[in-house]
C-alpha cells in the first residue's frame, strides 16, 4: 500500500514538475530574447564605462486651488451672510532654476547626481539624484531633486460688490523645501527594431528611423516642507504637505534618424549618427491624493482624488560621435488633480466649523531642458 501511494504522488507530480520546467524555459527564453534585436536598425556599443556631464534648467509649475463655503459675521460677531462662496490658492511657479551635474553608467546601468546652482537667494543647498536601468526592452528610473522657494497664498471670501468681500494675496517669508520623488517604467512592444534610448544615453544608436508603443507606469511624491510660522493655505494650520500619484498608460515614441554611419572598428572610429525621438504617453492616474501635515503634529490629513487623465511627454536630440555621445532633452511632466468628495472643516482637521462643501482641484507640472556630453571609454 505503501508503495503504491508512493507510485501515484510520483505520476501525479510528473505534470507538475514539466509544467514548472516549462514556464522556467520560457522565462529563460524571455530573459535571452530581450538581449536580441535586428542589428540592420539597431547597432550596440560594445559594452564600457560611460562619463558624462550634464547642464539644465528646470521649472515646477504647482496650482492648487480649494474652494469652500463659509459663513460671514459683522464686527459684533452677528451673522451677516451664509454659504458665502470662497476660495483659497497655493501657487509655486516662479522657480525656473539651473544645475550641473555629473553620471557614471556601465552599459544599460546608470548613476546621476547634480547640485543646483542658482537662483542664489535660496537659504539651503539642493540636489538631484537619479539611478536606472535603461534598456531597449524596458526600463525603470528613480530620482529624487529639492530646492528652496517661496509659494504665494491668497484667499477670496464672497465675490465683488458684497459687503463682506474680502481678498487677501501673501508670499511666504521663508524660502520652503519642495522635494520631488519619482520613479518611471517603461516597455518597449517594438523592442526588435526600436531602440528608445538612442537619443538619451550612448549604449544603443538607432540606424533607420522606426517607431514603437510604449506601455509606462509612473509613481511621483511632489510636496512642500514650510518654515517658520508659513502655512500651506492662508488661515490653516498645515505646515506641510505632498501629492502622492501612480498612473499607467499606453504611449507613443518615435526616432527619426537624419544620418547614419556606422563605427569602422570596436572603437567606434568613424561612427557618426543624429536622432529625433519624440514620445507622448498619455496616463491614467489612477491612485493619488494630497496628504497635508498639521503644525500641531497631530494625525495627518489625506484628501483623495478621483481619477483623472494625465500625460507625459518627452524629446531629445542625440548626436554619436566615435566614443562621443551629445544630447539634448526635454521632459514635461502633468498631473491634474480633482478631490473625489466634499468636505467639511472637521474633515480637514480644522475646528472651523463655518467651513464646509471644501474641494480641492489643482494642476501639477514640471519640466526640464538638459544638455549632456559623455564619452565611452
Amino acid at each position: 500500500m505503501k508503495r503504491l501511494a508512493i507510485t501515484l504522488l510520483f505520476l501525479l507530480s510528473l505534470p507538475c514538475g514539466m509544467e514548472a520546467q516549462g514556464l522556467w524555459s520560457r522565462f529563460l527564453l524571455w530573459v535571452r530574447e530581450g538581449n536580441t534585436f535586428d542589428s540592420t536598425y539597431i547597432y550596440q556599443r560594445p559594452a564600457g564605462f560611460q562619463v558624462s556631464i550634464d547642464a539644465s534648467l528646470q521649472r515646477a509649475l504647482v496650482d492648487l486651488q480649494a474652494d469652500f463655503t463659509t459663513t460671514c459675521y459683522d464686527g459684533e460677531g452677528s451673522v451677516v451672510a451664509t454659504d458665502v462662496p470662497s476660495q483659497a490658492t497655493i501657487g509655486l511657479s516662479n522657480n525656473l532654476n539651473g544645475s550641473f551635474g555629473a553620471g557614471f553608467a556601465y552599459g544599460k546601468l546608470g548613476l546621476g547626481f547634480g547640485f543646483y546652482s542658482w537662483p542664489a537667494e535660496a537659504k539651503k543647498s539642493s540636489v538631484n539624484l537619479n539611478l536606472g536601468y535603461q534598456g531597449h526592452k524596458w526600463g525603470i528610473n528613480a530620482s529624487l531633486s529639492g530646492f528652496q522657494h517661496q509659494s504665494t497664498n491668497t484667499l477670496t471670501i464672497g465675490k465683488e460688490g458684497d459687503t463682506w468681500y474680502r481678498h487677501t494675496e501673501s508670499m511666504s517669508a521663508n524660502p520652503g523645501t519642495v522635494f520631488h520623488l519619482a520613479a518611471d517604467a517603461y516597455w518597449v512592444i517594438n523592442r526588435q527594431r526600436f531602440a528608445y534610448t538612442a537619443a538619451y544615453k550612448c549604449d544603443m544608436v538607432q540606424r533607420h528611423s522606426t517607431g514603437s508603443l510604449l506601455i509606462c507606469a509612473r509613481g511621483d511624491i511632489t510636496g512642500m516642507v514650510y518654515e517658520g510660522d508659513d502655512r500651506m493655505f492662508t488661515a490653516t494650520d498645515f505646515s506641510s504637505y505632498a501629492t502622492v500619484y501612480n498612473s499607467v498608460g499606453v504611449g507613443y515614441s518615435h526616432n527619426i534618424v537624419f544620418v547614419h554611419r556606422d563605427a569602422e572598428d570596436s572603437c567606434n572610429n568613424g561612427l557618426f549618427n543624429i536622432t529625433l525621438n519624440l514620445t507622448a504617453m498619455p496616463v491614467l492616474t489612477y491612485s493619488s491624493g494630497i496628504i497635508a501635515m498639521p503644525v500641531d503634529g497631530s494625525d495627518n490629513v489625506t484628501i483623495a482624488s478621483s481619477i483623472t487623465p494625465n500625460a507625459i511627454a518627452n524629446a531629445a536630440l542625440g548626436i554619436s560621435l566615435g566614443q562621443w555621445f551629445f544630447s539634448l532633452q526635454y521632459r514635461h511632466n502633468f498631473f491634474y488633480f480633482r478631490s473625489a468628495d466634499k468636505m467639511s472643516a472637521a474633515d480637514l482637521g480644522m475646528s472651523n466649523s463655518d467651513i464646509k462643501d471644501v474641494t480641492v482641484n489643482g494642476l501639477m507640472q514640471s519640466w526640464r531642458l538638459m544638455t549632456m556630453a559623455a564619452f565611452n571609454f
